[in-house]
């Protein structure tokens, strides 16, 4: 039992991306025939729940960049660092008359609407053709793991949104990729790609640890040098050194504003989130449970980074610092769990192989795929494809925690083992 907890078998047993192959065709053949069973509704339930405000993610971004004075900070109460709206104002640019326009009507506009289809399709195709040359497989394997990507929940969810998330996630996925390659030129574009994810979104300055890890301590501090840059310098088109206060308070009052309900998490892939159904079961309410979540989330980063360090496997490191970048955050919506594409790519491009790798497979498939059984597509509040990602995170964080145990446990052991006095040594008579 032991061994089944931790991971630890005999090897070859069950090949991975068998069981992966497998099991994702056959969830596509059966999502696919529940969205004609439900005329559609199956598949609409993957996206967000106001079906009229599609994509608003970019044009509201676009229409704060252009539209408002850019010192405005502090008015609007938008919560990205000035990178991601910088870069949204040069979309805004590809728009006649943008400055005019309302953020629907930049949606209804012709050159709104090429302006967003530029943006998915190109952050897409460079994203997927770094993991095509960086996947360990066959030609038809490669194909068949791009394809599950692309119907993947989290990743509809993202397209639908228009969220620049996919820009962060095209940047996070040529640092994993490009970190370790042979050309001196494309480890520090890598290196570029992470501090300007950073400089978008903030919490995949984590992913920094993977330098760490690989002993490239000199590569960490170019890296991190860069993302002072990327984030320090276009605070001075929105305001100069104050707007960065301004910056904090709108993250900190967005966070306590959004309301904690079953109505309300329908979306939402953070911890808090995860734990409402188990903590709503034990305690008839949910008075209390974000409070509890914040701290379980401390201390299971705590464990987590500490996972990072201690375990070998370099996909076990990303899939540690992953779960961070999910969970430590006060609230995040389900298009973050894209982010498990790398581990996952990671774990099914690695050689080694155990006995317990299929349930890995499992939960990744839980975590990503979409999923439906017929008219069987949600369960009150949460889509099947939520509350089956909710399952995968949490067993997942378990197992880990677990296994991070286990380590300290032999260093306490070890350790302990040494301190103890040795026996005194019989005189010989």
């Amino acid at each position: 039992m032991n061994k089944l907890i931790l991971g630890i078998g005999k090897k070859n047993r069950i090949d991975a991306k068998t069981v992966f192959f497998t099991l994702v065709v056959i969830n596509f053949i059966i999502f696919c025939i529940s969205i004609f069973i439900t005329d559609g509704a199956a598949f609409a339930k993957l996206f967000y729940v106001r079906q009229s405000d599609s994509f608003m993610d970019f044009f509201n971004s676009i229409l704060f960049t252009l539209s408002k004075n850019v010192s405005a900070y502090k008015d609007s109460g938008v919560i990205y660092p000035p990178l991601a709206y910088l870069i949204f104002g040069l979309f805004g640019h590809l728009i006649p008359g943008a400055n005019y326009m309302d953020a629907f009507q930049l949606r209804e506009s012709q050159m709104g609407q090429i302006s967003l289809l530029l943006f998915t399709v190109v952050c897409i195709s460079v994203m997927f053709y770094l993991l095509y040359r960086y996947f360990n497989g066959k030609e038809h394997e490669k194909l068949i793991f791009l394809s599950v990507l692309l119907f993947s929940a989290p990743l509809l969810y993202l397209i639908e949104r228009g969220n620049i998330l996919l820009l962060v996630l095209v940047l996070i996925t040529a640092y994993i990729t490009l970190m370790d390659s042979k050309n001196a030129v494309l480890r520090e574009i890598s290196l570029i790609c992470l501090a300007l994810a950073a400089g978008i979104k903030i919490y995949p300055a984590i992913l920094g640890l993977m330098l760490i890890f690989s002993k490239k301590y000199s590569a960490a501090v170019r890296c991190l040098l860069y993302g002072i840059v990327f984030f320090i310098v276009p605070f001075f088109f929105f305001g100069g050194f104050n707007t960065i206060t301004v910056f904090i308070h709108n993250i900190t009052d967005e966070t306590s504003s959004v309301p904690f309900a079953f109505d309300w998490l329908f979306s939402r892939a953070d911890l808090a989130s995860m734990l409402a159904v188990p903590y709503y079961m034990f305690r008839g309410t949910l008075d209390g449970c974000e409070h509890f979540a914040r701290i379980l989330s401390f201390i299971i980063t705590g464990q987590l980074l500490l996972g990072s360090f201690l375990f070998k496997e370099k996909w076990l490191k990303l899939l540690c610092l992953t779960i961070i970048m999910v969970i430590l955050p006060p609230f995040n919506y389900t298009y973050i769990l894209v982010f498990y594409f790398l581990p996952l790519t990671l774990f099914l491009s690695k050689k080694e192989s155990s006995s317990f790798d299929p349930f890995y497979v499992i939960l990744f498939i839980m975590i990503i795929a979409p999923i439906a059984f017929g008219n069987i597509y949600s369960l009150g509040y949460f889509s099947l494809s939520q509350l089956s990602s909710m399952i995968a995170q949490l067993v997942l964080i378990l197992m880990l925690f677990i296994r991070v145990l286990k380590y300290e446990y032999v260093w306490v052991v070890s350790s302990f083992e040494k301190r103890k006095p040795k026996p005194l040594q019989q005189p010989n008579t």
